[in-house]
């Protein structure tokens, strides 16, 4: 038997849910304190351009001023390079690169020698990233002329190639898949991954300290000679990886997700479904293909997509589940569901795999949302809060972060 924990306020949202909702409006930018643009260490930054073998250019940085000579990036922008040069901003010298002192493929991060550069040295701090809430400030990707810099908000972290990353959100940037990020002056991390969703720009981070360690580790400059047989790639490993966890939910199978939601602490949610039902295919084009829903689900939750009238036999909770012979539903479908076999129909377990809602009929990704960080965010603990109560809680918030 399934675990079940039902609670009062669960009869209304089940009579809220139902019903359409018109897509919301596109979130902007979230609105942030203070402005530590100016405390960024400008005369530290230079400009660096990768060339391949043709003298073609195939990659332009922001890298940082370490020492006398030394410079710290990403790696991905001098893959399939044959010559490094460095510039700074608004003058016309530029200086070679005579190699490469470490690099740390599965970081993203490199540091190149410069023997001739010289100028203000940033300070690199050996902390750890700060914290949530903690206000940073962003590297877009340049062009040769300028360099572009966001306020943005520590919130929340992403696993990216078994790599737990801190994640940075920004209002006013439009690509950052790589540039340092500082706080208080100091260089505090690296990007080494984002995207754009709507109007806020998501970024995640390597700590400072990783390139500390990087500028300690040799004291060989090689060439880039083993650069240059490699293809040149505009996005990082990470980048890769979080663009495909973006691209749709991460749908797992039952016992896969059973497993994961026992030892990782994370919930499930369930879309039930059939092959025929118009509702079903309406939600999967209107709610599960929205990015916000996508990266929501595929950081916070286990998915499941289960056909209701599947003919395989799906172990669950210690028993197995199949479709008896004459009957049109899976019994696993038919026990979640308790019987009211409405479709789509969507289903919450908790870490243990207990059961607090079923959620029956259509909903849209504005109802979704909600639902979502209604679970993630354990508001259903609370019974002084209606999910009604919530639900309005959460807009007002919103509307506070679009500065309305």
């Amino acid at each position: 038997m399934i675990r079940r924990l039902w609670l009062p306020i669960f009869l209304l949202i089940g009579l809220c849910l139902t019903q359409g909702m018109s897509s919301h409006a596109h979130a902007a930018a979230p609105t942030l304190p203070g402005n530590g643009l100016d405390s960024i260490p400008r005369e530290s930054l230079v400009f660096v351009e990768a060339f391949d073998a043709h003298g073609a250019s195939i990659g332009l940085a922001i890298g940082v001023l370490l020492k006398k000579g030394y410079v710290a990036l990403n790696y991905h922008y001098l893959v399939g390079a044959t010559e490094v040069n460095v510039f700074k901003p608004g003058e016309p010298q530029r200086f070679k690169s005579n190699g490469f002192l470490s690099v740390e493929e599965d970081l993203d991060l490199i540091v190149i020698s410069v023997p001739e550069l010289a100028g203000k040295y940033a300070v690199v701090s050996d902390l750890d990233f700060p914290k949530d809430d903690a206000t940073v400030q962003l590297t877009a990707a340049p062009d040769t002329r300028r360099m572009q810099f966001s306020n943005a908000i520590v919130k929340g972290k992403k696993e990216i190639l078994a790599r737990t990353m801190p994640q940075i959100i920004a209002g006013q940037i439009d690509d950052c898949t790589g540039g340092p990020i500082f706080q208080g002056g100091k260089v505090v991390g690296f990007a080494v991954a984002g995207y754009l969703d709507e109007s806020r720009y998501y970024a995640y981070a390597i700590p400072a300290f990783e390139v500390k360690r990087l500028l300690n580790r040799s004291f060989i400059i090689k060439s880039y000679t083993s650069f240059s047989d490699l293809a040149p790639t505009p996005v990082t490993p990470f980048q890769g990886v979080l663009m495909a966890s973006l691209e749709s939910v991460l749908w797992k199978s039952m016992p896969e997700a059973e497993r994961l939601a026992l030892s990782k602490g994370k919930m499930i949610v369930i879309d039930i479904t059939t092959n025929w039902a118009g509702w079903s295919n309406l939600m999967e084009k209107n709610t599960y293909s929205k990015k916000s829903i996508i990266r929501y689900i595929n950081e916070n939750f286990y998915a499941v997509q289960l056909d209701a009238e599947s003919n395989d036999t799906i172990p669950f909770n210690h028993l197995n589940y199949t479709r008896n012979s004459g009957s049109p539903y899976h019994t696993l479908a038919y026990s979640l569901l308790e019987g009211n076999m409405r479709f789509p129909s969507t289903v919450i377990l908790d870490e243990e795999i207990n059961e607090l809602l079923v959620i029956p009929g259509y909903m849209d990704a504005r109802k979704m949302e909600v639902v979502l960080h209604y679970f993630f965010e354990k508001a259903y603990r609370d019974e002084a809060l209606s999910f009604q109560k919530y639900e309005s809680l959460y807009w007002e918030a919103q509307a506070k972060l679009e500065g309305h």
